[in-house]
């Protein structure tokens, strides 16, 4: 299966897992949150125009900083985008209180399912960078090495840090 495939599949598996989460969290747990605005359409439209504007102008321009052709999205960016549209939106239309609360868990676990993908998918859709020389650069799965952030976020995310103790290791040899 390509990297692309897989990477496309696990986006579609985070939505689903947000909605579910979503779903869970206020019939099933029975959570209440202070009546607000936020399930309005144009609430929601704002938030997913700002969203998907956001992760595609984010992830394309990393893309282009990064020398490559193409369009990507960005999480960051997605967050960013959405966010900011949220925020003129409620300015526009005269709402003063908090609105995201309810958003917290369907983020958090959309994100935890989307990233599963971004790491299987590899290198082969610049998931994890572009391949770098640089001395800084940690190997990812295909055994590439991909700039540092990358490699930081998959020992972060994964709670491993055996890269950690080589590159000390490494920089001890230099040194003796």
């Amino acid at each position: 299966m390509s990297g692309t495939l897989l990477h496309v599949g696990f986006d579609v598996l985070a939505w689903a897992a947000a909605a579910l989460s979503f779903f869970w969290l206020t019939r099933r747990a029975g959570v209440r949150f202070p009546s607000s605005r936020s399930h309005d359409f144009p609430y929601l439209a704002a938030l997913m125009f700002g969203a998907g504007v956001g992760a595609v102008l984010f992830g394309t321009a990393n893309l282009w900083l990064s020398q490559q052709e193409g369009l990507a999205r960005s999480i960051e960016g997605a967050v960013v985008g959405g966010i900011l549209a949220v925020e003129l939106y409620k300015r526009s239309a005269g709402i003063t209180e908090r609105t995201g609360a309810r958003f917290a868990l369907p983020f958090a676990v959309g994100v935890a399912v989307g990233r599963i993908g971004c790491f299987l998918a590899g290198l082969d859709d610049f998931t994890h960078g572009t391949p770098t020389a640089l001395t800084w650069g940690g190997r990812l799965r295909r055994r590439r090495a991909a700039p540092p952030g990358a490699a930081l976020r998959k020992r972060r995310d994964g709670g491993i840090r055996p890269g950690l103790r080589a590159g000390s290791a490494a920089r001890q040899r230099v040194r003796d």
